[in-house]
């Protein structure tokens, strides 16, 4: 997700400032209550015709959920599906858009699995499911190909009665770049999200205040001069060289392999890595068809994600670069958990609350506390103080480290789309001021995630690589 994020930041950060000051700028129409009304029934319109026409995904979806969300004319209440959605986006990086789709059915299917009682004979060791068990992001592909509407697009114009036309264009008047009532609606969107979040304690201010104290101005590549996060950086991974030179190697010889071939020889050189560090090694890596999260790594599994479509990039030498740091930069996040899991064992506590407090492959909690029993952590290090901190972000404050990411990863989202918005309307001045706004809160949501301990921990070892764009 950090890609997306960086290119977010560095999108806001050229938007040219704001001219018109507050008293300048012209307020926005509030919408009345019953235009909110109309759009509220064009939305749960739009999602009652959508999920009549996939009837077997919304039966199958509620006989997984025992109906938790049925009702409507579509089978469920897409608003219900919204709420189930953002509860359990974690089993699959679930989008929340109130829609049941190929997605929403395995993240459906994965908690089921979950919450079944173990089988005789299922292998305890490891907190695998067995042979059966599907992986977490399989269903990319087809989530991409289904046919949801945007419940979020409504024309200003529509009448009570306009019907709901599958594939038709929207109004040129309406979403066509430049449309003051199209920046209207993105605004209102980033508005409402922006509402809903809630900074962690863990995250909410160490960049802005290292560079007041600093005296730097606030910048879109993250912190710099006197950083206090960086204070409590684990030490620098021992292996780099031995990553350094594969990943250089798949860096040169880009044209000449295949995006599997990348992900595998990078993946091995990552796990050799880890056994350098005596970290237990990740066990494999799953393809997605992600096109823009590179990777993503599981510590209940304790597994990787690695998108085909992000390693089949061939043309930009950036694109390249990051895709390569991302295998890297997720493997960190495996030495956290298994440092995380060492200093918890070290403080005397048990596995299940381990397992518990981490949401960690038990097997490899196993391997952690024999490993802290054998060599206790020293509770002075460095080490140990960083994995405190982590435990604190990713353990104690987990609920709100994962509502920190799902944040951002919206607000990334929504504000891509206002920058182009933004920068077609001929006639900025009545905006310029709640733009300024978004944009300020916007980059301190996106801030926070990149403040959260194991993110900048993960940032700061992705840095200390040394590799260069192909000769």
């Amino acid at each position: 997700m950090k890609e997306q994020l960086q290119r977010a930041k560095q999108a806001l950060e050229a938007e040219p400032a704001p001219a018109a000051s507050a008293a300048d700028a012209a307020p926005a129409a509030a919408a009345s209550d019953g235009a909110v009304d109309k759009k509220a029934q064009a939305r749960a319109k739009k999602a009652d015709d959508y999920h009549a026409r996939h009837k077997s995904w919304v039966a199958e979806f509620n006989e997984l959920t025992g109906g938790e969300c049925a009702g409507g004319e579509g089978g469920v209440k897409w608003a219900a599906v919204r709420a189930w959605q953002q509860k359990h986006w974690q089993l699959n990086n679930l989008l929340a858009d109130g829609l049941v789709g190929p997605k929403t059915l395995e993240a459906a299917k994965l908690l089921q699995k979950k919450n079944a009682p173990k089988k005789e004979g299922a292998d305890e060791k490891d907190g695998a499911a067995g042979p059966e068990k599907e992986a977490a992001g399989h269903s990319e592909g087809a989530e991409a190909s289904a046919d949801k509407p945007n419940l979020e697009e409504e024309s200003a114009e529509a009448s009570d009665d306009q019907k709901v036309v599958d594939g038709a264009k929207p109004k040129e008047s309406k979403h066509h770049k430049g449309s003051p009532a199209a920046f209207e609606a993105a605004l209102a969107r980033i508005e409402e999200a922006l509402s809903r979040c809630k900074m962690p304690p863990q995250a909410a201010a160490p960049t802005a205040a290292a560079k007041a104290e600093a005296g730097e101005a606030k910048d879109a590549g993250g912190p710099k001069g006197k950083e206090t996060a960086l204070d409590l950086d684990m030490p620098a991974p021992a292996a780099l060289e031995k990553y350094d030179s594969v990943a250089q190697a798949m860096i040169d010889k880009w044209p000449t392999t295949s995006p599997h071939e990348r992900c595998d020889r990078l993946f091995e050189a990552l796990n050799q890595a880890l056994d350098t560090e005596e970290v237990p090694r990740i066990r494999e890596w799953i393809e997605t068809s992600s096109p823009t999260k590179a990777g993503q790594f599981h510590a209940r599994d304790w597994n990787m994600e690695l998108s085909k479509v992000v390693f089949g990039k061939g043309s930009e030498d950036a694109a390249k670069l990051e895709a390569v740091k991302t295998v890297f930069h997720e493997g960190r996040h495996a030495h956290q958990r298994f440092a995380m899991a060492r200093l918890l064992a070290t403080q005397g506590k048990t596995e299940p609350d381990i397992v518990g407090l981490l949401q960690m492959n038990a097997g490899i909690v196993q391997q952690a506390m024999k490993a802290a029993a054998q060599q206790p952590m020293d509770l002075k290090s460095t080490e140990a103080k960083a994995a405190g901190a982590m435990v604190e972000d990713a353990g104690v404050h987990g609920k709100e480290h994962r509502a920190t990411e799902m944040s951002a990863l919206e607000l990334t989202n929504l504000g891509n789309e206002a920058v182009d918005l933004y920068a077609a309307l001929p006639d900025k001045a009545p905006f310029a001021q709640r733009w300024a706004d978004c944009k300020r809160r916007m980059h301190e949501v996106i801030d926070a995630y990149h403040n959260l301990p194991t993110e900048h921990d993960a940032e700061a070892a992705e840095k200390s690589l040394k590799l260069h764009p192909p000769k």
